[in-house]
């Protein structure tokens, strides 16, 4: 006890954050080693079968992470001692710790006690060894580097064709999440869905339009808030028997997801909202959940009510041509344009969409997005500005679009990822 009384001197003494802690060994050998007050790397040489290490604690937040290496450890555990603030006395705080682990302290004592020992050695001297040591804490900026990204997070993707989709390598952005990131990712996007709802879904659907509106991101949402997915179900049960579109195994997905410990939700659509030949944008603050910003609101609503634990990620649509073929690649087609008062909406080539050219009444498309930006926004929700941001163009189209297809970027998906997963980390706060 005398060594101990030793340290617990010291430690009355002496400050942690700007002065030297002391470890004392049973030969009352003394050790110094300098502490910089939130992440300490120190080494401490050991001589004999045991050895005290007295590591000051200053009040930080906790938890408080702490890591003991050896490179060649005589001893394969250690206990952690604590001072009782009522007693005075030593009380053990954790068993048979292991080096090179991070161990997570809860409490706040004034001055704990690291003991390194084993009993399976003699009490005879023993060869030095080096032991080092490493706390962080929350409020240190190592702790937070190492935390700020997506490993072992739960996030559910709702969205349309470009979250569903994959590329020639068989994968969509959110496989790449999966896989660069570490997060779990359930993909529940569909494609040609939008974010409002098109027209009132019906638990029986006799067309094409009533069985997408179910499958549109408000009713997904709605049924992943009320756990009633019966009209998802039939949908896609009346889908897959009309065209041949099999999206029974998407609405099993959503089904399945414990949303307990679910961390964040990504929305990313709207591409499909904007080409209508009705206003469908609707009004700031609307709750109509039959035009787009009423949609906004009512997601962020039921998914801030129902799941509040869950954080809201936002994206908006991404620079298009509304064209299926490179020839018409041009500023007749282009998202930035049209749209315009100068020029109007053109169907694409090849589709069985009616020439009304005058009829598109909801902008351009950077128009459409920065308008849903705006909205997500007044929701104090953060929203990721993909069409402005992630730096596509008309000029580098090619580099992400294949030449048949001007609004599915599957040569661009492991882009995506990156950028959806850095304003997920930029932005996180599960």
């Amino acid at each position: 006890m005398e060594n101990l009384e030793k340290i617990q001197e010291i430690g009355t003494t002496e400050k942690a954050w700007i002065e030297y802690a002391q470890a004392i060994d049973r030969n009352n050998e003394n050790i110094r080693i300098a502490l910089d007050g939130i992440i300490r790397k120190e080494v401490l040489q050991s001589t004999m079968k045991r050895i005290a290490i007295y590591v000051p604690f200053p009040n930080m937040k906790l938890p408080i992470f702490l890591k003991v290496q050896c490179a060649s450890p005589t001893v394969p555990v250690f206990n952690i001692y604590y001072k009782d603030s009522q007693s005075g006395t030593l009380k053990v705080y954790l068993k048979n710790q292991s080096f090179d682990t991070e161990i997570e302290i809860n409490i706040q004592p004034g001055y704990p006690y690291l003991y390194i020992y084993s009993t399976s050695i003699d009490d005879e001297v023993i060869e030095p060894v080096d032991y080092s040591f490493t706390y962080t804490t929350p409020d240190s900026m190592e702790y937070i580097l190492n935390n700020i990204d997506l490993k072992g997070s739960k996030i559910v993707a709702f969205g349309d064709s470009i979250t569903e989709l994959k590329d020639d390598k068989g994968r969509s952005y959110s496989d790449y999440i999966e896989k660069f990131y570490g997060a779990k990712v359930f993909n529940v996007g569909i494609g040609g869905t939008q974010i409002r709802q098109r027209t009132h879904p019906v638990e029986t659907p006799t067309s094409e339009l009533q069985g997408y509106a179910a499958l549109d991101v408000i009713n997904m949402v709605k049924a992943a808030c009320s756990q009633d997915f019966t009209m998802q179900e039939n949908a896609a049960t009346y889908l897959k028997e009309l065209k041949n579109s099999d999206k029974t195994a998407i609405i099993e997905l959503l089904k399945s997801v414990d949303w307990d410990s679910v961390d964040a939700v990504t929305v990313f659509a709207g591409t499909n909202d904007w080409p209508s030949y009705s206003a469908t944008l609707g009004e700031s603050g609307s709750t109509d959940i039959g035009k787009t910003l009423g949609a906004v609101n009512e997601i962020i609503r039921l998914l801030s009510s129902t799941y509040p634990h869950v954080k809201i990620y936002w994206f908006t649509p991404i620079v298009r041509y509304s064209s299926y073929s490179i020839s018409e690649w041009d500023d007749r087609y282009w998202s930035d344009r049209m749209g315009s008062t100068e020029q109007p909406y053109l169907p694409q080539s090849g589709s069985n969409e009616p020439n009304t050219s005058d009829s598109l009444k909801n902008g351009t498309l950077k128009d459409f997005s920065e308008a849903i930006e705006n909205e997500v926004r007044l929701n104090h929700i953060p929203c990721c500005d993909m069409y402005n941001t992630l730096g596509w163009n008309k000029y580098n189209f090619s580099q992400y679009f294949n030449d048949s297809d001007g609004t599915h970027p599957k040569k661009g998906f492991k882009e995506i990822a990156k950028k959806i997963a850095s304003f997920l980390i930029a932005n996180k706060t599960f």
